[in-house]
């Protein structure tokens, strides 16, 4: 057992997981200062992908922008004619525009690792001075919008179909030239292959005189997929939320069944477990409807990271109480915890929720800082060492009920709390094969396939959780022998107790004598049990029938 227990302590210790959502508008403010980007990325599918064609992406994925610029009053120079053409390009600073998908980013910038096209390099016919620099493109420019005009460069087209079958390379420069001094800008370029896509918005140019922001770009970097604008490595994570809430309503009616009819004989650890069960239903529902609205409108509202962050803060601190409070044995081997382990318990629940809870909500933020980024990389090493101390709590309890139970011989609890170690290993089986298998896919695989099938590691998470959560339902499951199951050692010579094993297991039941009429009470070996806490401090209890507490309560009144 204890080689069980530190398998599974330094398996989980590295074992950690948070979920983020991700939409695919990305608003940026560009003040156009030289070889500084915005940036932003989405996974997007093709329109001959198998995914919906629905509203509101109608089957028509395509990357651009949206928004307006506006030129320095000392940056610009009006145009140099009446019909609005401008063609002093050299005076004037180009606000650059990429888009590229990720396996042909070595086409954008030359062997030195230079990004824009620089004088030098445009002397060489290489390319055009202050546009991105696309190894192999071609030119060609639009001058027919009265605000602006593009000079746009795409790569030569290298046959390499992808999983779309399309021919064609995916690396597109855009350089805005103004021809106004403020003016709305929206450009779209169509996707037609499925894969992980990038935009920049930079200055490959800088303005005449050395103005430090020519320019300033208040725009929206948009990813528009075949569906609607939830990234494409996320959609699949909607779906599994509703499937998912549907089977915490399964399981919540199936409890809610049970408990309500033994509720006489209900336990306390079976009211956590409701709990439990109602916080998952929550957190799924929640994401569900937060992913939906992402989809439709493409924005992260403040009301979802709220609540994203409530339900699953709640939930994850919950559920470790819970599973801590199974391996203390209470409900089973005791009726009330010790006041230090209560306290214990309480505080480092507290302090889990606050770190967890300002983690996830820095985490889930819709606009990522490098100040956000640092703060929650600061918040995990709290988070993990409290998730190692409520790891490590559940297995040292485990072991030390297991080792009592063995040694007074009590085979039904034995049972049950042996099926929960098992519950825990094959959990922990999973997530090791899980963390594995994300590993063996993220180093021997392209960035973009591991993008394309991370949906598939966060499913494989929920579902081990739910697994687990279905597991302590069942082995802890409401039933009429609750309460003479629970606070007692059980003699194997009783004749008249039919004990049902919550671990649905064994069954055992022995017939009553047939001289007796009403019924022999149930022997407790003990009726003043001393219960050894996690502790090490002894904590007695005695268990009274209803008539001893009511003889108690007249003396007392008297």
């Amino acid at each position: 057992m204890k080689i069980l227990s530190q398998f599974l302590f330094v398996l989980i210790f590295i074992l950690y997981l948070n979920k983020n959502v991700e939409s695919s508008i990305f608003p940026i403010v560009n003040n156009g200062v030289y070889d500084q980007y915005s940036s932003a990325t989405s996974f997007v599918y093709s329109n001959k992908s198998s995914v919906p064609h629905t509203s509101p992406g109608n089957g028509n994925p395509y990357a651009g922008m949206n928004g307006y610029i506006t030129i320095n009053s000392d940056a610009f120079i009006p145009p140099s004619d009446k019909s609005g053409s401008n063609s002093n390009y050299n005076e004037l600073p180009f606000i650059n525009f990429l888009l590229y998908r990720m396996n042909e980013v070595e086409y954008i910038g030359d062997i030195g690792g230079t990004v824009c096209c620089t004088l030098n390099l445009s002397k060489s016919k290489q390319c055009e001075y202050g546009t991105i620099f696309i190894q192999n493109s071609e030119y060609f420019t639009d001058d027919t919008n009265n605000n602006y005009t593009l000079i746009m460069n795409k790569k030569t087209s290298t046959g390499g179909g992808g999983s779309d079958n399309t021919d064609g390379s995916h690396v597109y420069g855009i350089s805005i030239v103004p021809k106004q001094q403020t003016f709305p800008i929206y450009i779209t370029i169509p996707i037609d292959q499925t894969g992980l896509y990038g935009l920049i918005v930079t200055t490959c140019k800088p303005a005449q005189d050395n103005i430090e922001s020519p320019f300033t770009v208040d725009a929206d970097l948009i990813f528009m997929n075949p569906y609607g604008y939830l990234t494409g490595d996320k959609y699949p994570f909607l779906y599994f939320n509703l499937i998912l809430s549907a089977f915490y309503v399964g399981l919540f009616i199936m409890w809610a069944v049970l408990f309500f009819k033994f509720k006489d004989t209900a336990l306390r650890i079976q009211y956590w477990i409701s709990l439990v069960i109602l916080l998952g239903f929550l957190e799924s529902l929640t994401n569900y409807f937060t992913l939906s609205s992402i989809n439709k409108t493409g924005h992260f509202s403040n009301a979802g990271v709220f609540f994203v962050t409530l339900f699953g803060t709640l939930k994850s601190g919950f559920a470790r109480s819970l599973v801590v409070l199974v391996s203390l044995g209470y409900g089973v081997m005791v009726p009330r915890l010790p006041k230090p382990t209560t306290i214990k318990l309480s505080v480092i629940t507290v302090v889990y929720l606050l770190i967890k809870g300002a983690q996830n909500y820095v985490y889930n933020s819709p606009t990522q800082t490098n100040g956000t980024q640092v703060s929650f990389i600061y918040l995990t090493l709290p988070v993990s060492v409290l998730d190692t101390v409520f790891y490590w709590w559940i297995l040292t309890s485990l072991t030390d009920i297991m080792n009592s139970l063995q040694t007074k011989n009590q085979t039904a609890k034995l049972l049950m709390f042996r099926s929960f170690i098992w519950v825990l290993f094959g959990s922990a089986v999973c997530s090791f094969i899980i963390l594995l298998a994300e590993i063996v896919v993220t180093w021997a695989t392209s960035y973009e396939y591991s993008a394309q099938t991370s949906w598939i590691v966060e499913v494989s998470w929920g579902v081990s959780y739910f697994v687990v959560l279905v597991s302590i339902c069942w082995i802890w499951k409401p039933n009429a022998n609750n309460q003479k199951f629970a606070y007692s050692e059980l003699a194997d010579q009783d004749d008249d107790i039919r004990l049902e094993s919550i671990d649905g297991l064994t069954n055992r039941s022995h017939k009553s004598s047939n001289n007796n009429n009403s019924g022999t009470r149930h022997d407790i070996i003990d009726n003043e049990n001393t219960i050894e806490s996690i502790d090490g401090q002894a904590n007695t209890f005695t268990i009274q029938d209803e008539y001893e507490d009511q003889d108690l309560n007249d003396e007392k009144g008297k």
